[in-house]
C-alpha cells in the first residue's frame, strides 16, 4: 500500500497541471482531458513498474517471479483468474450503468 500511495501522491499534481494544461491553455479543450488522464495513468504504472523493482520487500518476498506464458495456457489458471475477474467486471459494470 505504501508504493501505491506514494505514487498517487506523485501523480496527483501532474494530473491536475495537465487538465488544465490541456484543457484551458491548448487547442485540445475537452478532449485534453483524457489525455490527460491516460498520461496519468501511464505515469502511475511506469512508477510502480520502478518501485517495486527497487524495493527491498519486493526482492526479500519474491513476490512476482516474472511472466509463466505456461500458466497462462493453461485451463486451471484461467478459470481462476475469471473467478476473480467476473467480479470486478460486473463492479465495474453497474457503476457505468447507473
Amino acid at each position: 500500500m505504501r508504493a501505491s500511495t506514494i505514487v498517487l501522491f506523485l501523480v496527483f499534481p501532474v494530473n491536475i497541471g495537465l487538465n488544465i494544461g490541456l484543457v484551458h491553455y491548448s487547442s485540445l479543450e475537452l478532449f485534453g482531458s483524457p489525455i490527460a488522464l491516460s498520461i496519468t495513468y501511464w505515469l502511475a504504472f511506469v512508477l510502480l513498474c520502478i518501485i517495486t523493482s527497487f524495493s527491498p520487500t519486493h526482492r526479500r518476498n519474491g513476490t512476482w517471479g516474472g511472466m509463466q506464458y505456461r500458466a497462462v495456457l493453461r485451463w486451471k489458471s484461467c478459470m481462476t483468474f475469471l473467478r476473480l475477474a467476473i467480479p470486478g467486471i460486473l463492479m465495474v459494470g453497474t457503476e457505468w450503468l447507473v
